[in-house]
């Protein structure tokens, strides 16, 4: 492929899946786009150490990921934070309502913008969430 086009970026739920597994021939599309010369870019909003159990090896088919609805990119073996950290008092306020972080909402930890990542599944839970005043570590 020629012209303006440097990147394609791609969702997963529903556009690279089919049913509980990847669809081979989306990612087949995604390897050709690659074989072309153009960088395929994994959105998701899942998180990412989530994302590695559900599909290990997948984020290595993909020049970058952007995962947690657009919190953080993995980019050249290193994961950086996209947004600020949750505020402690909403973390607070959201857990004295029952939600917890990881199933309702998401409390980023605010990840140092080089830190290594050798794979999302070897990575500490701690800079993918953080727990709600209510839970622990």
């Amino acid at each position: 492929m020629s012209g303006f086009i440097r990147a394609v970026a791609l969702d997963l739920d529903g556009t690279l899946t089919h049913g509980d597994g990847l669809s081979e021939a989306a990612m087949s599309a995604v390897d050709q786009i690659r074989d072309d010369g153009l960088s395929a870019v994994l959105v998701t909003g899942r998180i990412l150490t989530e994302l590695e159990q559900a599909f290990p090896g997948l984020a290595d088919r993909f020049d970058a990921v952007v995962a947690e609805n657009g919190a953080v990119l993995a980019l050249n073996d290193e994961v950086r934070d996209l947004t600020e950290p949750v505020e402690e008092a909403l973390t607070a306020a959201l857990a004295e309502r029952g939600s917890r972080c990881g199933a309702d909402v998401f409390c980023s930890l605010g990840t140092p913008p080089t830190s290594k990542r050798s794979s999302p599944s070897s990575a500490p839970s701690a800079w993918t969430a953080r727990s709600c005043a209510t839970e622990k570590r």
